[in-house]
């Protein structure tokens, strides 16, 4: 009777879920762009490269923040949805600053005390100075602000020829796990014992997830993942099944309500099992001895559109099924 469990979860969870998805493209709330105009902060004046990427952070930090409320039992308040929008915004921009202009974390702290007259060093400045004054949580996010550029300063090894796997490995969760405890404290409420180690992980998980859904991008861009770097892709899925498996043993361990846990878990289930749909189509592409070489597929091998209907079935199926 597992699936009548997980159908019942599965409803109670669709209207928030189906109202974050029909609004992805539209996600910045009036107050965020009334901060924003009193800050000075001008969004349209960004390259076009980085407010393309801005609407896919805001979708993400959403999804995330639903889980983390979810987990303790009530909605996000009014200035939560703003603390999370504000670190949502400027995380691609952050991103920029290390992966394009090459800044160091060092580089980076003294832009954000004088950024001079360059406009998008002023606006990062700008946006890390009301994220910190918002946040009820200024420690931890300075905290996990600085663990998060510094992974994001090592990252520039993956395009560097020879990286080990353990490296990889690494890095993937060092750089999604820090960055998920940054938007973590832009909620009120206090980490319970064990959270941070559970959002550390859940993190990495989804740092691995992404990597499977860009791998014919970081391939162009030479940069190495373990999916990019993955010969079988039997091994990448019992990694990601691992770490899932693992994940839900923190998470049931948390002190919450086991029903707000089951339905956190239903939520965080919808997304990470579209990583299977991907790794299937991947698989498929393996030869006749089971190897995968990703220089050997073409770009419509290896995107996965999760907005085919027949894509989204799956998902819910597995959802229902195994959850």
């Amino acid at each position: 009777m597992r699936w009548l469990a997980n159908f019942y979860y599965c409803l109670s969870i669709s209207p928030r879920f189906l109202h974050l998805y029909r609004n992805r493209s539209n996600l910045v709330t009036p107050k965020v762009q009334e901060i924003l105009a009193q800050a000075n902060v001008h969004l349209d004046a960004l390259p076009g490269s980085l407010k393309k990427r801005i609407p896919l952070y805001l979708f993400s930090n959403a999804l995330t923040a639903q889980w983390f409320s979810t987990m303790r039992g009530y909605s996000l308040t009014g200035d939560e949805k703003t603390n999370c929008q504000l670190m949502a915004i400027s995380t691609p921009l952050f991103d920029y600053l290390s992966d394009e202009m090459q800044a160091s974390y060092n580089q980076i702290r003294v832009f954000l005390e004088d950024p001079g007259a360059n406009e998008l060093l002023m606006t990062c400045s700008k946006l890390h100075q009301l994220s910190k004054q918002r946040t009820s949580q200024p420690g931890m996010f300075e905290r996990y602000f600085a663990k998060t550029m510094l992974a994001q300063e090592r990252s520039i090894q993956q395009k560097t020829k020879w990286v080990t796997e353990d490296f990889l490995r690494q890095i993937t969760n060092e750089k999604g796990g820090h960055a998920l405890l940054l938007y973590r404290s832009a909620l009120d409420h206090k980490l319970l014992d064990g959270e941070d180690e559970l959002i550390y992980q859940l993190g990495g998980l989804m740092q691995l997830y992404n990597d499977m859904f860009d791998i014919h991008r970081d391939h162009l861009d030479g940069i190495k993942t373990m999916a990019t770097e993955c010969i079988s892709i039997s091994s990448l899925r019992s990694l990601f099944q691992s770490q899932i498996d693992d994940m839900r043993e923190r998470l049931f361990s948390l002190s919450y309500r086991r029903r707000n846990l089951k339905m956190a878990n239903m939520l965080i289930s919808l997304t990470l099992n579209t990583g299977f749909i991907c790794l299937d189509q991947l698989e498929s592409l393996e030869d006749h001895s089971g190897r995968f070489d990703v220089a050997s597929y073409q770009r419509d091998d290896l995107i996965c559109d999760m907005e085919k209907p027949s894509n989204i079935f799956l998902t819910l199926s597995k959802t229902l099924r195994h959850a």
